[in-house]
């Protein structure tokens, strides 16, 4: 397969911010997404309002943030979220599962991909507590 970098200028890109890495790689009917997390990288979104702490919750806050980052990039390239096959989720705290599954029944398909759940130690930099990437086949 010829490997295609992806743009998308809704999101991050190695040109935007320096990193080294895109947010997703397009291989034949193959497209893998980098893992995200709940900021933009100009506003950090975590979760709840600091002065509204038990005006929502962090996890589920922060899942629906990169869910719909991850369907409009999904979309971007050509899949959706129904196209996914496979999921990682990194969580910092193993008790947030509870709220991350809240969300992700309600925002993935009725028949979802297979997920593996990963406890995690740290995440790129401080404030987020879950990261989450796919794999999926594009739509045709």
């Amino acid at each position: 397969h010829q490997k295609e970098e992806i743009r998308y200028d809704g999101q991050f890109h190695p040109s935007m911010r320096g990193v080294n890495f895109s947010p997703a790689i397009r291989a034949g009917d193959w497209v893998f997404l980098a893992g995200q997390v709940a900021t933009d990288f100009k506003t950090p979104v975590f979760g709840v309002h600091p002065k509204m702490p038990y005006y929502g919750s962090d996890i589920e806050i922060q899942t629906e943030y990169i869910l719909n980052n991850l369907k409009a990039l999904l979309e971007h390239c050509g899949s959706s979220l129904e196209h996914v096959v496979d999921a990682h989720i990194y969580l910092l705290d193993i008790e947030d599962y509870r709220g991350f599954e809240r969300v992700y029944r309600r925002m993935v398909p009725s028949s979802p991909p297979a997920l593996t759940v990963i406890p995690s130690t740290g995440i790129m930099f401080d404030g987020p507590t879950i990261e989450i990437d796919f794999t999926a086949i594009r739509a045709n």
